[in-house]
């Protein structure tokens, strides 16, 4: 289907044209920290491909509990889509925590009702 081939497209583009990965040291020893002792998902609007091949160079490959990228969702951030494959229904909202570097991530965590951190105030 057309959807199929765009997202097949854009993975393809975005694995040819990506120049490297600036990592955001702080953040990322937050995450494995945060990662001990909760479960931590990972909701991007990138394709499966390329963030796994980012999270492999990054050794964070397994510590997240479900990876969800743009391709399995309807409808990218900052719709709250993506958050219904992670909130169990059972856990109350104010459990779960938003942490994100873009204004679709602080709208995704203000649709879905749960609370918003910048990566820059880690």
């Amino acid at each position: 289907n057309l959807r199929r081939e765009i997202w097949e497209f854009s993975a393809q583009h975005e694995l040819t044209h990506l120049r490297g990965l600036t990592p955001n040291v702080q953040a990322i020893a937050a995450l494995r920290k945060l990662a001990k002792t909760k479960r931590v998902y990972l909701f991007t609007s990138n394709s499966e491909a390329v963030i796994l091949t980012q999270l492999k160079e990054l050794s964070l490959q397994d510590i997240f509990a479900k990876i969800i990228t743009r391709e399995q969702v309807k409808f990218i951030k900052p719709h709250h889509y993506g958050f219904r494959l992670i909130h169990d229904g059972s856990t109350p909202l104010a459990k779960y925590l938003m942490v994100g570097d873009s204004i679709s991530d602080s709208g995704l965590a203000e649709n879905a009702g749960i609370d918003f951190l910048h990566v820059r105030e880690l």
